[in-house]
């Protein structure tokens, strides 16, 4: 009967055994998924943290060349606000002087008139005329390319 009892003993051991090297296996097994698993983790991480890294030098470089940019347009702006001051103000000088020269051709046209019935013959009356239709031509056509000048000056068509 001893020789039935260790045989029996060892039935119970046997499987005993093998479940406890089943077990150890698994979780070695486990343990090395885990290593590798956390490993590979780690490097994702890092590829993250160096792919955040890359991605705020583009942003910061992008911004960069926004701020450039900006800058760029803000001095183009200030050019041209400057040129159309400055047309502007010539504009208002030419005004000026060609108010001065109409007030000026008109006191000569006044006086011509006054003065051509004195002296004047009937061909020269018609020549002064002729020259003060062509002057008020004139005028008036000067007259509408200042408007057209200055309705183009304030961006209009």
């Amino acid at each position: 009967m001893k020789i039935g009892s260790i045989l029996g003993g060892i039935a119970l051991i046997l499987p005993l055994l093998g479940a406890t090297y089943g077990g150890i296996t698994y979780i070695n097994k486990l343990q090395n998924t885990l290593a590798s698993n956390t490993q590979v983790l780690v490097g994702l991480q890092n590829q993250m943290n160096n792919a955040f890294g890359e991605l705020t030098d583009v942003e910061l470089d992008v911004k960069g060349h926004i701020q450039n940019e900006i800058e760029k347009l803000e001095m183009a702006v200030k050019n041209i606000e400057a040129l159309y001051t400055q047309g502007r103000e010539d504009l208002v000088i030419e005004v000026a002087n060609m108010n001065a020269r109409i007030t000026t051709l008109d006191g000569a046209v006044r006086l011509m008139e006054n003065g051509q019935y004195k002296l004047a013959t009937e061909a020269e009356l018609r020549a002064v005329e002729d020259s003060y239709y062509k002057l008020s031509d004139s005028i008036s056509q000067f007259k509408y390319d200042i408007k057209e000048l200055e309705r183009k000056l304030d961006g209009g068509y």
